[in-house]
């Protein structure tokens, strides 16, 4: 997903309102309550919508599995599930690993 940079930077980084040092004490970049309440109402946005497809594609799964289980006969179910099983691990294998690789060589944050 490509995201368009910022219009403007930051309030707190532009020369108009940089303050000789010690002026403001050790408050951080200035953020207002409106703000501060669009960004956890966009996090929770973003975690129902994650919940729900999550949701739907499980109900999905389901469905399906009912489907295939009614229409097919039990020896053709059975070893189909077991071969899309193993080849799901497979696939899925290298991605975790490499994953796991690059986040042990991410530096310890303190």
């Amino acid at each position: 997903f490509a995201h368009a940079p910022p219009e403007h930077p930051a309030p707190w980084c532009s020369p108009a309102s940089v303050e000789p040092m010690g002026s403001r004490g050790d408050q951080g970049p200035p953020q207002s309550a409106p703000e501060a309440n669009g960004v956890i109402t966009r996090a929770f946005d973003g975690i129902a919508a994650l919940v729900g497809v999550s949701l739907l594609c499980r109900l999905c799964s389901f469905g399906f599995n009912i489907c295939a289980a009614r229409f097919v006969s039990q020896a053709s179910y059975g070893v189909s599930f077991v071969s899309l099983q193993l080849l799901n691990s497979l696939a899925l294998f290298p991605l975790k690993e490499a994953f796991r690789r690059a986040a042990m060589r991410l530096p310890a944050s303190e």
